[in-house]
């Protein structure tokens, strides 16, 4: 049973391709936290922490997909996978 989880950690390893990594705030520079970030078109997802930051794990089949950014009071926003590289960040408006 211990290799059974050690080969699909192994596996979940190998399809997950890319890490990324930002941090939203508003347009006076204060960090905004829950804020949904997902996948388009998926249940791939997570929030913004307190100080804004957020790390999502990739799957390589949704590299050329877009983040989908919403929060409550602010415009809905998207940012293509592919155009991210390293850190970033987004301001929601």
């Amino acid at each position: 049973m211990k290799h059974f989880f050690s080969f699909l950690f192994f596996i979940q390893c190998l399809i997950i391709q890319a890490q990324i990594q930002g941090t939203i705030k508003d347009e006076s520079g204060k960090p905004l936290s829950n804020v949904n970030i997902f996948i388009e078109n998926t249940y791939i997802g997570t929030t913004s922490n307190d100080e804004g930051n957020f790390t999502l794990a990739v799957p390589s089949t949704h590299q050329n997909s877009y983040l989908v950014f919403q929060y409550i009071g602010f415009k809905t926003q998207k940012k293509a996978v592919s155009s991210i590289k390293g850190h970033f960040a987004i301001q929601l408006i």
